[in-house]
C-alpha cells in the first residue's frame, strides 16, 4: 500500500497542530497554577497563651468547630499526647460525641468520618479547615491548606515573635483567670 505525498503532509500537520495545542494547554495550565497561587490568602491565625488546664482549652475549641461544621487536624508534640488527647475527646462534652480518631486508634481510611484527627505529624486525611497546633510550627507549607490555624501556646517561653512575624494577620489571646484579654503587643 502506498501513501500518497498529500496524506503525509495532513498528517504532519495534524501532528504539529496537536503539538502547538499541547504546548498551549501547558501554557494555560501554568497560567492557572500561578493564579490559584497568587489567590491563596493566608489563613487566619490565632494564638491562645494559657498557663493552666490547656488541654479543656483545646477541647472547648475543638467542640466548636465540630459545632460550625469545620474538620481540625490537631497536632501534637508527641505519640503521648496524641493518646491524651484521643482519650480525653470520648469523655469531654457530656451534651455531644465529638468524631475523632488518630493513627493509633483507628484505621486511617476511616479518618474522612473524623471531624478532628489528632496526629503527631501534618497529615490531611480528614481534609481538615482547622489546624490546631500545640507548639509552634512555622512549615512554610502548611498554612496553604487550612483557613484558620490556632497555636496553643501553654509554655511562657514560647516566642510568640516568631508566630506574629510569620503570619500578618495574627490575634494573641491571653488567659487571665477566667478571662481572655485580646493582647495589643
Amino acid at each position: 500500500m502506498y501513501e500518497s505525498s498529500s496524506n503525509k503532509i495532513d498528517v504532519l500537520d495534524n501532528i504539529e497542530n496537536n503539538s502547538k495545542t499541547i504546548n498551549i494547554k501547558e501554557d494555560n495550565l501554568k497560567y492557572h497554577v500561578n493564579e490559584v497561587k497568587n489567590n491563596i490568602s493566608e489563613p487566619e491565625v490565632v494564638i491562645y497563651r494559657v498557663q493552666d488546664d490547656y488541654q479543656n482549652t483545646v477541647c472547648k475549641i475543638i467542640e466548636k468547630s465540630y459545632k460550625i461544621n469545620k474538620k481540625c487536624l490537631l497536632l501534637c508534640n508527641s505519640p503521648e499526647e496524641v493518646e491524651l488527647f484521643d482519650s480525653k475527646l470520648w469523655t469531654y462534652s457530656k451534651l455531644s460525641f465529638i468524631p475523632h480518631g488518630s493513627k493509633y486508634s483507628i484505621n486511617t481510611s476511616d479518618a474522612i468520618h473524623c471531624n478532628t484527627w489528632i496526629s503527631d505529624d501534618i497529615v490531611l486525611v480528614n481534609t481538615p479547615s482547622y489546624l490546631i497546633s500545640l507548639g509552634f510550627v512555622c512549615n512554610d507549607n502548611i498554612h496553604y491548606n487550612f483557613e484558620k490555624i490556632i497555636f496553643i501556646s501553654y509554655n511562657e517561653h514560647d516566642n510568640l515573635d516568631l508566630i506574629r512575624n510569620k503570619y500578618r494577620n495574627c490575634t494573641v489571646w491571653i488567659k487571665s483567670g477566667n478571662k481572655w484579654i485580646k493582647s495589643t503587643q
